[in-house]
């Protein structure tokens, strides 16, 4: 599987988010918002169609806002929704995680959040996410998306593909997830079982590699 690295638009990349979007408020109130989902390419989440972003040759893809902001790391509000992705994300070491694991437990955590027995588990989790920004900012000098956006932005095209990014993930603040899980519906609800996140994360991903299922093909 393709990984997530931090990346910004440069020229007429296919790998980001259109610059045409419909705003997160008036996707809310079409017909179909909540009935028709789509998976997203990278992380495998199941998100309402008229809140992913289309990426790739011709729109192909779909992908959730979290993995989109890798594309365009440091933009206030890359997918047109009317969210400030920078203010919202910070920039943390953590390279036992790829990114899209890391998006896809921001997910399960944002679901967890909503569960009244499962909040302080996942409130845990996050906090322990949170307190790995810091050693962004002791290695890298900065733990803010627009900072490694806006240096991004001053390599030469050899700079930027050699570019060392690795180790490096995007954080999303609770408040944040708490605004795109309201949007959600129930769409996420078997990952407010913390205990589940595990065996829902390898379903996933096999799903991903291997396609649906007998039982999930009929």
């Amino acid at each position: 599987m393709k990984d997530l690295f931090l990346s910004i638009r440069r020229g007429d990349a296919e790998d980001a988010p259109s610059r045409q979007q419909k705003s997160g408020r008036a996707a809310a109130t079409t017909k179909d918002s909540g009935l028709q989902s789509v998976q997203c390419a990278d992380c495998g989440v199941s998100v309402p169609s008229s809140f992913s972003t289309r990426f790739g040759e011709k729109g192909k893809e779909h992908k959730c806002e979290l993995c989109a902001s890798y594309s365009a790391v440091g933009e206030n509000d890359p997918c047109g929704r009317g969210r400030d992705m920078a203010a919202h994300s910070l920039v943390a070491v953590i390279p036992e995680l790829s990114g899209t694991d890391l998006n896809l437990l921001h997910w399960a955590m944002a679901a967890a959040m909503e569960h009244p027995t499962e909040r302080e588990r996942a409130t845990q989790v996050s906090q322990r996410l949170q307190a790995r920004i810091f050693d962004a900012k002791s290695g890298y000098g900065s733990m803010k998306s627009a900072a490694y956006g806006q240096a991004m932005r001053f390599l030469s095209d050899g700079e930027y593909a050699m570019r060392d990014v690795t180790e490096l993930r995007m954080v999303f603040s609770p408040a944040l997830m708490r605004d795109l899980q309201g949007t959600m519906g129930d769409v996420h609800a078997a990952f407010a079982d913390c205990d589940r996140w595990d065996s829902l994360t390898q379903e996933t991903r096999r799903r991903m590699t291997e396609g649906p299922g007998e039982a999930e093909a009929k």
